[in-house]
């Protein structure tokens, strides 16, 4: 389902404070799904152990852990609780920095973004990975007390609120190199 679409199942949870678990993952062509732990639902298939066997990425919440908050809100907090989680898969990486200073960045200006924005970052492969190359820059701080540097903001949201644009024309270029790769592979 589409990342919307699991925000308005979540709802249900948040609008009476549930405390029954569910958990949220995406598969392979990144469609989000929902799935409770507890007794009510998935009786007699361990899905948290099937997804922690197949090295998936899955987040556990309850409906109270979102405070009765506005669909707004959860969509926010449930995108950023993800984006956290993708960056902790490249804690050994040479991006780990640049990507938690990302994910401070959008956690902060989240709000600024419009709802297609935000749906495009949800339903990408990758987003740190596809925000990281489009941006051309870190916003990794010199300054330790700041989670991600204040002087690039700005720029950074001009990019991200371009995203789909600027993915669109990134795609188009790679693909018109790999064919000139192609055409010169033939050539020799």
């Amino acid at each position: 389902m589409k990342f919307s679409g699991l925000i308005s199942e979540i709802m249900r949870e948040v609008r009476v404070s549930s405390n029954e678990p569910f958990i949220i993952y995406r598969d392979e062509k990144n469609k989000w799904y929902c799935a409770f732990i507890g007794n009510r639902r998935d009786i007699g298939f361990d899905r948290v152990k099937y997804l922690n066997d197949n090295n998936s990425l899955y987040l556990e919440f309850k409906g109270a852990d979102f405070s009765y908050g506005s669909s707004s809100f959860v969509y926010d907090k449930v995108l950023i609780t993800w984006l956290h989680a993708e960056c902790e898969n490249y804690i050994n990486d040479d991006v780990f920095n640049d990507f938690k200073s990302l994910v401070n960045f959008l956690e902060d200006n989240m709000s600024e973004f419009s709802q297609k924005v935000t749906d495009y970052i949800a339903h990408c492969d990758k987003p740190l990975s596809l925000i990281n190359k489009i941006m051309g820059f870190s916003l990794t701080s010199d300054d330790p007390n700041e989670y991600y540097d204040m002087e690039k903001a700005d720029k950074a949201k001009k990019i991200i609120k371009n995203i789909i644009r600027l993915a669109r024309e990134l795609k188009s270029l790679e693909q018109k190199n790999k064919r000139r790769k192609i055409s010169w592979k033939y050539l020799h």
